[in-house]
């Protein structure tokens, strides 16, 4: 089975792939991650994370019109995340991250998220949530802890 093939396969079971680094990070329903899609998971590593590599690139590139035009018509929240190279301490702050912006009413503003990759690449996250002043506070509190190491 190609990347392709398993990464639909996996949509059709509510399951989300994403890469870091060189992980796949994966967010599935209860039971949904069967032993037979743990092991096509296994075999394709490379392929899918390729393809997760290819789907970004493209993204970034068919959006970047797009974005120009949205940034100047709504308003959302930006903000920049560098990798520290520690896989386990990165992956917490952009867990913390992602939990406030569930918190604040996911699917309003656009709250555009760039990861400095440790190799120096662009990521951009694309989230959704209700823009307000807590929310900003509350990604300003939790950059600022991840800065300081508390």
């Amino acid at each position: 089975m190609n990347a392709r093939a398993v990464l639909a396969k996996l949509r059709e079971h509510d399951i989300r792939v994403s890469a870091c680094g060189e992980r796949l990070l994966i967010d599935a329903p209860a039971g949904a991650l069967t032993d037979d899609l743990r092991a096509v998971l296994t075999e394709s590593k490379p392929e899918i994370l390729a393809a997760l590599e290819e789907d970004a690139q493209r993204s970034v590139r068919q959006a970047s019109a797009l974005v120009a035009y949205a940034s100047s018509v709504l308003p959302f929240v930006r903000f920049t995340v560098r990798e520290t190279g520690d896989t386990e301490r990165d992956f917490t702050l952009l867990h913390r991250l992602r939990q406030i912006v569930e918190e604040h009413q996911p699917g309003g503003n656009r709250i555009l998220l760039r990861v400095v990759t440790t190799d120096g690449r662009n990521v951009v996250l694309d989230w959704r949530a209700v823009d307000s002043r807590e929310l900003r506070m509350d990604i300003a509190r939790v950059l600022a802890e991840a800065r300081t190491g508390s």
